[in-house]
C-alpha cells in the first residue's frame, strides 16, 4: 500500500532558452521543464545505479544530453535503456515559445519562473510532502529571490508546510544529470534545434515512466471538420443510404418487439421526408419523438429515444445523419460529416477528461495507479494511447 504522507523528491532540470527571437538559428523552439519523481529512501540506490551508468558511458564528464549528438541515435539508446532499471517517474511541461506573447516573457527571470511554476504547481499539489530539487541558476541573489517566489506562490507563507524548495548543482546531482538527460531526449521529438528521426524510438523506451508531457499551452483543438463539395460522390452516399434505411424495415418488418417496431416508424419517417419534402432539411428530434408517440401510442423520454431508438438502428447498419438540428437520412457526403463532427463534439471533450483524470492519479501515484488498467477499458486504453 502506498503511503500518503511518504517523502516525494522530485529533481527538475530543463532544457531549452528563455531567447524568444525564434529565427536564430541556436534559440530553442520549446522550453522544457522535467522532473524526475522518486520516494526519497530510493534515492542511495538510485544514485549508485547513476554512477554506474555515468562511468559507463561518460567517463569521467556529467551525465548530460547535449553530450549525445543525433548521429548516435544508438548510444542513446543504450543510456535510455540501462537508466529504466532505476524506480522513477517522468514529469515534463514543454512549453512553446512561439505562444509566449507577454511583454514580461522577455525578461529573463520572469520567464523562467513562470516556467518552473507550471510544474511546481501540478508537483505540489499531487505530493503535500515534496521536495524540489532543482538545478542552480543564475547567482546566489537570484537563487534566494526564486526561493522566496516559489514559498510565496506555493504556501501562501504557510511555514508549517512540509514541501520544501532547494538548488543543486547538477555536478554534484546525480537525478538532476537524469533530468537533463530524459528532458534533452522529449526535446528531440518537439525542439527544432535538436530534433531527431529516431525520437519515437527513444519515447518507447522511456514511455513506461512517463506520468505525463504536458504542452502549454494547452492545444484545444477545434472538434469539428468543415467539409468541402464532394458532389461526385453524392449520388453514392443518398443511395446507399436509402438502401441501408430499406434493408432495415424489410428484415424487421413482421417483428412484434415495441422497440423494433418504434424504430421502424421513425425510420419509415425519415425515408418520407427524404423522399417527398425536402431531402437536405433535418427533421428536429422532437418531431420524430411525436410521429413514435402518435402511431405507437408510446411516450418516450429524449434519452430513451437517442440511445434505444437512434443508436440501435446505427448498430445495425443504419446510416442517419445527425447535428444540432436533428437526424436525417444521409444525402451527402456533408450529411455524414455533421454526425462525426457531432460525435467528436461530445467524444473528444470526454476522452480528454479522462486522460486528465488518468494523469493526476498517476502523478499522485507514482505510476503505481492507472485508472485505465482493467481488461473492461481495453478499447478505451488503445484509443487514449
Amino acid at each position: 500500500m502506498i503511503d500518503p504522507h511518504r517523502k516525494i523528491v522530485a529533481f527538475i532540470d530543463e532544457f531549452g532558452d528563455s531567447g524568444l527571437d525564434l529565427k536564430k538559428a541556436n534559440t530553442s523552439s520549446h522550453f522544457i521543464v522535467t522532473a524526475i519523481i522518486m520516494d526519497e529512501d530510493k534515492i542511495p540506490n538510485a544514485e549508485r545505479k547513476i554512477e554506474e551508468i555515468r562511468t559507463k558511458y561518460f567517463q569521467t564528464a556529467e551525465i548530460k544530453s547535449s553530450s549525445v549528438k543525433n548521429k548516435q541515435p544508438d548510444r542513446r539508446i543504450k543510456i535510455l535503456t540501462s537508466m529504466m532499471d532505476i524506480d522513477f517517474a517522468i514529469f515534463s511541461i514543454v512549453i512553446d515559445k512561439s505562444k509566449l506573447v507577454s511583454e514580461g516573457f522577455k525578461y529573463h527571470n520572469s520567464f523562467f519562473k513562470f516556467c518552473h511554476r507550471l510544474v511546481h504547481t501540478e508537483l505540489y499539489k499531487a505530493y503535500p510532502n515534496l521536495k524540489i530539487v532543482a538545478d542552480n541558476h543564475g547567482d546566489n541573489k537570484y537563487i534566494l529571490s526564486f526561493i522566496k517566489y516559489v514559498q510565496k506562490q506555493q504556501f501562501g507563507g504557510d511555514l508549517f508546510n512540509q514541501s520544501s524548495f532547494i538548488f543543486d548543482d547538477s555536478k554534484s546531482s546525480k537525478l538532476i544529470q537524469i533530468a537533463d538527460f530524459i528532458g534533452g531526449t522529449i526535446a528531440k521529438g518537439r525542439d527544432k534545434t535538436v530534433l531527431s528521426p529516431d525520437a519515437p524510438r527513444f519515447y518507447d523506451i522511456i514511455k513506461n515512466k512517463v506520468i505525463a508531457i504536458k504542452e502549454w499551452p494547452n492545444n484545444y483543438p477545434s472538434y469539428t471538420y468543415e467539409p468541402q463539395s464532394y458532389n461526385e460522390f453524392d449520388s453514392v452516399i443518398a443511395e446507399y443510404s436509402l438502401r441501408a434505411a430499406e434493408k432495415y424495415i424489410e428484415r424487421y418488418k413482421k417483428s412484434k418487439d415495441v422497440d423494433t417496431r418504434n424504430r421502424m416508424i421513425c425510420l419509415r419517417y425519415m425515408l418520407f421526408y427524404f423522399r417527398n419534402i425536402e431531402p437536405d432539411k433535418y427533421i428536429p428530434t422532437k418531431e420524430l419523438m411525436n410521429r413514435v408517440k402518435m402511431e405507437s401510442q408510446n411516450k418516450m423520454a429524449m434519452q430513451k429515444f437517442r440511445s434505444d431508438i437512434i443508436a440501435k438502428m446505427r448498430d445495425d447498419g443504419v446510416l442517419i445523419a445527425s447535428s444540432s438540428k436533428g437526424y436525417k437520412i444521409p444525402m451527402n457526403v456533408n450529411d455524414i460529416y455533421d454526425f462525426v463532427n457531432r460525435s467528436n463534439n461530445v467524444v473528444a471533450p470526454l476522452i480528454s477528461r479522462v486522460l486528465s483524470a488518468r494523469q493526476q492519479i498517476l502523478l499522485a501515484t507514482q505510476n503505481h495507479v492507472d485508472i485505465l488498467d482493467q481488461q473492461e477499458y481495453a478499447n478505451l486504453r488503445k484509443l487514449i494511447n
